[in-house]
């Protein structure tokens, strides 16, 4: 009984943290010679800093110095800089697929309406993911699709 209190109350915290959470809040994690940072908006990698020949850090990820530009990107270009790719990556023909006889449609998104690209609408990319631990050196993000 102790451990389903613990467990609901973990989930219960988890949905308040990401009610709260900022999405553009960027977290970097480092190690010698190299940190990334990341934000909960689409668990999106926007700097990623390596040491050149010379020692000094370079960031060597295309992307945006201000975080909402990735949220206005998304809203009118849409060229998935640094996000996390997902339900699925890359082009569905006419948005359909078949799995073990079944035959699924999906959300066309791309190609004036008649493929689906990188998980259809509001794919993972667009989510605002829950940061559930974040240090010097990891973090964690969490999404619960729900369909």
């Amino acid at each position: 009984m102790l451990f389903l209190y613990a467990l609901i109350v973990s989930v219960l915290a988890l949905r308040v943290f990401a009610q709260n959470s900022n999405p553009l809040q960027k977290y970097t994690i480092s190690a010698p010679g190299i940190n990334a940072t990341f934000i909960p908006y689409g668990a999106r990698l926007t700097n990623l800093y390596v040491n050149d020949k010379n020692g000094d850090p370079q960031d060597v990820v295309l992307g945006f110095d201000d975080a909402a530009d990735y949220v206005r990107n998304d809203e009118t270009v849409h060229t998935y800089l640094g996000p996390i790719v997902g339900r699925y990556a890359n082009r569905i023909r006419n948005g359909t697929f078949t799995v073990q006889g079944v035959t699924s449609h999906i959300p066309e998104n791309d190609n004036m309406g008649h493929d689906t690209l990188h998980g259809g609408k509001v794919g993972y990319d667009q989510r605002n993911w829950t940061v559930v631990s974040a240090n010097s050196t990891s973090v964690t993000f969490s999404l619960l699709d729900q369909g």
